[in-house]
């Protein structure tokens, strides 16, 4: 499906897009301390989706480093009654979905609209019985995640 189609459906849309009042910026900083992938150093990349999981966007892969620098900044719209995003890494050098190249995730609660930098420290995807293995296999965890967040109102076009 297309980013615009996944958008509606996890009921997100890049920015700019009409009719929805909060615009959210995002910016994936960096990441330190990913875990490897078997025997190599990963080619991370983040996915953003909503509460339905389809990603709506998605950093560049960084290659072969447990410590990426993006510095990338997203714009979305984001509806009042979406309550998190989840953001996830992943090792964009294996198949799309192998359950080796997750890398850890973080589920951001943004009902409170807060700005400001923030730390997130990776952790398995909740009642994944091979995610918990590997965290619990691995005493510094999957890693951290730093981005910041800016909130502000988007205009709304007139009809």
């Amino acid at each position: 499906s297309s980013p615009d189609r996944a958008a509606v459906k996890a009921g997100l849309a890049p920015a700019p897009a009409t009719g929805l009042p909060v615009q959210l910026v995002l910016t994936v900083e960096r990441a330190d301390d990913l875990m490897p992938t078997g025997s190599h150093k990963p080619s991370p990349l983040i996915t953003v989706a909503g509460e339905e999981g389809e990603p709506v966007l998605r950093t560049r892969a960084k290659e072969a480093t447990v410590a990426p620098v993006w510095n990338e900044v997203f714009g979305l719209a984001v509806p009042p009654k979406v309550r998190y995003l989840t953001l996830q890494c992943w090792d964009s050098s294996l198949p799309a979905g192998a359950p080796e190249g997750f890398l850890g995730e973080f589920k951001l609660g943004i009902r409170e609209r807060k700005s400001g930098a923030k730390k997130l420290l990776l952790q398995p995807r909740n009642g994944n019985a091979a995610d918990l293995e590997r965290f619990k296999a691995r005493p510094e965890g999957f890693g951290s995640l730093d981005i910041a967040v800016q909130w502000g109102h988007q205009p709304t076009k007139p009809a």
